[in-house]
């Protein structure tokens, strides 16, 4: 259908993953790289939806509006089992038909056909596997399977592996724009995780997917940059895997376990990523005000003292930060964001007010500002400091308070770089350094 999502159609089940066909994410700071080619009609006949997790490119509000409602009432919601049960409250006040919290770890039978396991992963994530009759096929979506022993235990649950679908580019911050060289080590990182993946997993089929995107914003633009593209993901798989790698395009559909022609697909998306490279940002952000974002600080910092993980605040140092249309220096703690007079290079993080204030209005502002990037990383400071604070915050969004201890550890032992919410852009932070 479009970036993760596709639908899968065995006898009377037609199960439709992580759908987002419409609008823009994370802050007005994702695009789809392809134009969807959807249908109201498309989903008529629909029984299932899944989501993998919450991330607005996966769990899409204006994609769900989307849907007519008497559409949404033939369609059984599946996700997850958490302990705030928000993504299926949400369905429900939409009106879908039927909500089923999937048991972790465990088969569920969707009919006489079809059954899914779904797993939960790090950071509020979890993957999906399909059985039908003698196949099987493994959504991974954006979980990072990325050692064997995390793999080996996937593989331990779901057993025989035929068509897989993994993430195949960087999904988040990756470096300065002067750091090119980082982002394409990144990018590599990702097909070397493929090709773990398929070592182990040995699939049949590997489907590139869940990276059809682009950096929109003009503050993100650059990262552009060294993408990578799903022509050069299907030409990795193909050499160093012994899977065939499979690319389906907007509206291009499959028989599953069948010979595939690449050709035509690849083609199109080579003119969309051409289109993109030639395109202006589509979004730029108005300053926010020097006393909003005050206001809007104090009250994060209330939601973090009051949580039942404020005891983590005793590890955590006031984040320094440059707010760049502004020209100031700030420095947030859980006593609110106050004026500093401090150079840009010894900041933590230099970022518009836009982009700070959605940090400091959402739980889960944090989250998305690591993944949009919207930030630079001055060569004197210590992003980790506020990147704690967002993990506190995105853990409270998630209903989550025990976890932490796990990142209090981190604190004192590593560095943060043990913590799932942390680790990925602290180790990029460090890369883009050479260190």
């Amino acid at each position: 259908m479009n970036h993760a999502s596709f639908i899968l159609s065995q006898g009377d089940v037609r199960l439709i993953c992580d759908p987002w066909w419409k609008g823009l994410a994370f802050d007005g700071s994702w695009a789809l790289l392809s134009p969807s080619d959807m249908r109201a009609e498309d989903l008529s006949t629909v029984t299932h939806m899944w989501f993998s997790h919450e991330h607005p490119d996966h769990f899409s509000p204006p994609t769900l509006a989307d849907i007519p409602p008497e559409i949404r009432r033939d369609i059984a919601v599946l996700y997850q089992r958490t302990s705030d049960r928000k993504v299926l409250s949400y369905c429900r006040d939409l009106g879908f038909g039927r909500l089923v919290e999937l048991p972790p770890g465990e088969w569920h039978a969707l009919d006489e056909q079809v059954d899914v396991l779904n797993m939960p992963f790090s950071g509020g994530d979890s993957w999906l596997a399909v059985r039908m009759g003698e196949k099987v096929l493994l959504n991974l979506n954006d979980c990072v399977a990325d050692t064997e022993e995390k793999i080996r235990a996937i593989r331990d649950r779901v057993g025989r592996v035929d068509v897989l679908l993994t993430q195949f580019s960087y999904a988040c911050w990756a470096g300065n724009p002067e750091d090119g060289l980082a982002r394409r080590r990144l990018g590599q990182q990702k097909l070397e995780r493929i090709r773990l993946q398929a070592r182990i997993l040995k699939p049949r089929f590997v489907i590139p997917f869940a990276s059809f995107v682009w950096f929109c914003h003009e503050e993100n633009l650059y990262m552009n940059d060294e993408a990578v593209r799903v022509d050069v993901a299907a030409d990795f798989v193909r050499r160093e895997t012994a899977a065939s790698p499979v690319v389906l395009y907007p509206g291009d559909t499959w028989q599953l376990c069948e010979p595939h022609d690449n050709g035509a697909a690849i083609g199109r998306y080579l003119k969309d990523y051409e289109r993109v490279r030639l395109s202006e940002p589509l979004t730029r952000s108005a300053p926010v005000p020097l006393s909003e974002l005050e206001q809007h600080a104090a009250r994060f910092a209330g939601q973090l003292a009051e949580s039942r993980s404020s005891w983590l605040s005793r590890f955590a140092e006031p984040a320094r930060i440059y707010v760049t249309d502004h020209g100031l220096s700030l420095e947030f703690s859980l006593n609110g964001l106050h004026r500093r007079e401090r150079p840009r290079a010894e900041c933590d993080l230099a970022l518009s007010s836009a982009a700070l204030d959605y940090a400091f209005r959402f739980l889960w502002g944090g989250d998305t500002l690591n993944v949009n990037g919207r930030f630079a990383c001055p060569s004197g400071g210590r992003p980790q400091r506020f990147m704690l604070y967002a993990g506190m915050a995105s853990q409270i969004n998630r209903g989550e308070a025990t976890p932490l201890r796990t990142l209090a550890r981190a604190i004192v032992a590593r560095g943060l770089r043990a913590t799932p919410g942390v680790r990925g852009l602290y180790a990029t932070v460090q890369a883009a350094r050479g260190r």
